[in-house]
């Protein structure tokens, strides 16, 4: 049965990866879909509308301060499965790398990577706990490139592999 290829303003790529995800039979648990999908309506926002606001006007230093902080919260949040850099962020937020380096280390108290990678296993502690997924599936769904790093990070981190996480964090059924 031949159909016409979903095409949304131009970009054929992203409609199709869209497509082949919602399909039935994938194979792939809903919660990895789901996120799959939020991530390709967070690029098609990037594309076609910018997925932060222009800066408005600010009456003082600080409202600018906590529009920037807001911004950069907002950018953090919502893709910090994806590779963000230092500089991506900056150009979002219309100012240099070193003035968000200071912006992070105040809000954070750490550098970028660093806050990522603990939202990273935050993320990934309560998958482990609300899903079934395996521990290198959601290792992959939150960010991380290999398995290797995943189980490193999250044994710093908590002191226990995932897998022994989740069952000694699981909650007995009521």
């Amino acid at each position: 049965k031949a159909t016409t290829p979903l095409i949304l303003r131009g970009n054929q790529l992203l409609c199709q990866q869209a497509t082949s995800l919602t399909e039935s039979g994938t194979g792939k648990p809903s919660a990895v879909i789901a996120l799959a999908l939020m991530q390709l309506l967070i690029e098609f926002a990037d594309l076609y509308h910018g997925d932060i606001p222009v800066p408005k006007q600010h009456t003082t230093a600080e409202e600018l301060a906590l529009d920037r902080t807001a911004l950069l919260q907002h950018i953090i949040l919502t893709q910090f499965a994806n590779d963000l850099t230092e500089q991506y962020i900056a150009e979002k937020l219309f100012i240099s790398t070193r003035q968000l380096q200071r912006i992070i280390k105040k809000q954070y108290g750490m550098s970028l990577r660093r806050t990522v990678i603990d939202l990273r296993l935050k993320t990934a502690a309560e998958m482990l706990l609300t899903s079934k997924l395996s521990a290198e599936e959601i290792g992959r769904t939150v960010g991380f490139s290999s398995k290797s790093g995943f189980y490193r990070e999250f044994s710093k981190k908590f002191g226990v592999p995932p897998m022994k996480y989740r069952v000694q964090n699981k909650t007995a059924p009521a």
